[in-house]
Formats: C-alpha cells, structure tokens, sequence
C-alpha cells in the first residue's frame, strides 16, 4: 500500500504551483499525494486559537483516515504550507504611515496606518505556529509546517501585492513549467532558499529571528529531500 502525503496549502494558487510538480517528483515513489486547501491562514480566521487550530487540523486529518480507510501508520505525514506575511517580526520595525500595511526590505520595517492592530494581529499567528511547531504530530500523524515568505509569489518570483488573476496567471505558468520537469522543479525550489536554513528546526529559527520573514525564502525544499530520501 502506497505512504499518503497531504499537503494543507492555503490557496488555489498555492496548491495549482505546487500539487501536480511535487506529485511528479515522487512518481516513482509509492507515496499516494492529496491536496487541501484551508480558504486562507487558519491563525488569522475569526476567533481563531492554538486549540481551535489544532482541532481543525486534527478533523482534516481524520476525515482523511475516514474517507480513505488509513491509518496514522498509512500517512507519510501531512504538511502544512503558510505566507509568513512578516508575522513573526520583532514589535521594534513597525513604522506608522497614514494609509495602507507595506513593507520596506531594505530597511527591515513594516509601515501599517494602525501599529496596535498590525502587533496584534501577527503576535496571534506568531503563537499559534509555535504551538502547531511544537506538536510534531497531529492525531498521530507527522506534522510539519513549511513556508513561503512573505508569500509564494514573493518567494519564487520577487512579486508583491499580486491580484488574484495575477497569481492565478502565475501559478499556472509555473504547474506547466514544472509538472514534468523534476529536476528543474528541485533546482527551483532550492534557489528559493536564499538564506533560509536547509533543516527543518534551524529554518523556522531564522524565519522567527528578526525581520527575516519579511524577506525572501521558503524552507519547501525540505519536504523535496525527505521525498527523495524515502525508501518504502
């Protein structure tokens, strides 16, 4: 019996980019690959929890096991994909600004028009991605988050305040780009690293260290290397 993959992705343009190239860079391993798509970051849905997040990971999970007769022992783990936004960004970089939440790379800040709801809003999904890290497991799946920074389109091609035609265009240039294409699709994703660190733990220390998630980077290469690694 093929190992399940499920991969949480947060929109449809993250799961069009990533779902048919990653399915083929594991074509010939017995690993089954599901997408999800949550409609949006679960740490910045109304009312949102570390326990209300966790729960809704863990139901996913479960209606997985349901609908597909597996047990946890059946999964290759699940893997959730987010945008670091600029989220886990120090409370020293915000700059107020009369209109709009923008970015300035080269210096390291973030100007929004409200700084008490701009800390607030990125130390809640701050917290609850360091309790969802903290779990390693979720109803006795592997669980790992992986990240895109500050978004997909940002990470893999420098582009910033994209439309949703504008991401649609580009994700669907890039499945076809990459679908059959394995090696440039790792090439591609590596080359995104940029600084990011290319181990799990020491990625997601960079990533929560300074203003680094307002920069460049995605740690995804390294669901690529255990794919590559697994051998049944």
């Amino acid at each position: 019996m093929n190992k399940f993959l499920l991969i949480i992705c947060e929109g449809t343009s993250d799961r069009v980019t990533l779902y048919l190239p990653t399915k083929n860079f594991i074509n010939k391993k017995n690993i089954t690959i599901k997408p999800e798509i949550t409609h949006g970051d679960i740490a910045l849905k109304e009312d949102a929890t570390k326990e209300s997040c966790q729960k809704m990971l863990k139901d996913l999970i479960d209606s997985y096991k349901k609908n597909y007769t597996l047990n946890a022992s059946d999964f290759f783990g699940v893997v959730h994909i987010i945008d670091t936004d600029g989220a886990f960004s120090p409370n020293d970089i915000y700059v107020l600004t009369q209109k709009g939440y923008y970015f300035d790379e080269q210096n390291g800040l973030i100007y929004t028009e409200d700084i008490d709801l701009s800390k607030a809003i990125n130390s809640q999904k701050r917290e609850i991605y360091e309790y969802l890290l903290s779990l390693k497991q979720i109803s006795n799946v592997d669980y790992k988050v992986l990240f895109f920074s500050r978004n997909l389109e940002h990470a893999l091609y420098n582009k910033v305040g994209c439309s949703d035609k504008e991401k649609e265009t580009l994700s669907d240039a890039f499945e076809d780009q990459y679908k059959d294409d394995a090696d440039g699709f790792y090439k591609q994703m590596n080359d995104i690293l940029f600084n990011v660190p290319n181990n799990y733990d020491d990625s997601w220390n960079y990533i929560m260290t300074g203003s680094n998630s307002i920069y460049r980077g995605s740690n995804f290469i390294i669901l690529l290397d255990l794919l590559n690694n697994y051998k049944k």
